[in-house]
């Protein structure tokens, strides 16, 4: 009769179990692909993660005036919903967050001039109003975002927003020219110039501002007003900022006598 001892048979189960552990590690490094899988019908819909948030604004006017209540809209949608198919509007509670901003940035600590919390959105359309005060005058962004309860915020949906003031003004003056005293007829003329804006309102960009050179008797040796540069501001200029020009060098004609003549820096003062 065969004996064994319990020794033994301890010894039997534990080669067996240090067998099947490596076994089973095995076949789980060869199919680790299945662990996430695994997870997910492990987890269970109960527990399924909150679907995110895209924020999409619906076309409107770009400017408005201080003191005037501008309905904003908003479109919700589902995180992704323009790469696949799927649900392409928002349904149920959400909350929506409004910032005005300066610089473009969200800021977490700045106060919302608009919000729309814990309301029931219907096909994805979210409105609410934004009552425009003299503090935004100017150039500036509306930013939103938005969540589902218990989700994480979507990133910044931007729209490009320009406050009129009427009782905010820009006042744009020349604050220097740099130019020679004289120039030869034939010559070139180098110059530049500063602006500031000593107003209390902004000054919009997108304008051109012109240099001209004006002889102080029209006509003596065939000498005119010339336009020599004209540069483009793009940028808005707030109140109190200045901001200099360099245009290009510009050969003048060649005209019969000496002329003396006016450079005059001839500004845009368009503003809000």
């Amino acid at each position: 009769m065969k004996q064994t001892t319990p020794t033994g048979e301890h010894s039997g189960l534990g080669a067996e179990a240090w067998a099947l552990a490596v076994c089973f590690g095995l076949a789980l490094a060869a199919h680790a692909w299945l662990v996430p899988v695994m997870a997910a019908v492990l987890r269970g819909p109960g527990s399924a993660g909150v679907e995110g948030v895209e924020v999409v604004w619906e076309p409107g006017a770009a400017e408005v005036e201080a003191g005037q209540t501008l309905p904003l809209a908003l479109r919700l949608r589902p995180a992704g919903a323009g790469t696949g198919a799927g649900p392409t509007a928002v349904e149920g509670p959400v909350e929506v967050r409004v910032q005005w901003s300066r610089g473009g940035r969200w800021d977490d600590k700045a106060a919302d001039v608009a919000a729309a919390r814990g309301g029931e959105v219907v096909g994805g359309a979210v409105a609410m109003p934004w009552d425009a005060g003299p503090e935004h005058a100017g150039p500036g962004w509306l930013l939103a975002r938005a969540r589902r309860a218990g989700g994480a915020w979507s990133r910044p949906a931007a729209r490009v927003m320009w406050v009129e003031a009427a009782s905010a003004t820009p006042e744009v003056v020349v604050a220097a020219v740099r130019a020679p005293d004289t120039v030869a007829a034939g010559g070139v003329l180098s110059m530049g110039f500063t602006l500031a804006n000593h107003g209390r309102g902004w000054a919009r960009g997108g304008v051109t501002d012109r240099v001209v050179l004006r002889p102080q008797k029209e006509g003596v040796g065939g000498a005119q007003p010339w336009t020599v540069a004209s540069v483009a501001r793009r940028d808005p200029l707030a109140p109190q900022q200045r901001v200099s020009a360099a245009p290009a060098a510009v050969r003048l004609p060649g005209i019969g006598a000496r002329v003396m003549c006016a450079l005059t820096v001839m500004a845009s003062n368009r503003g809000a």
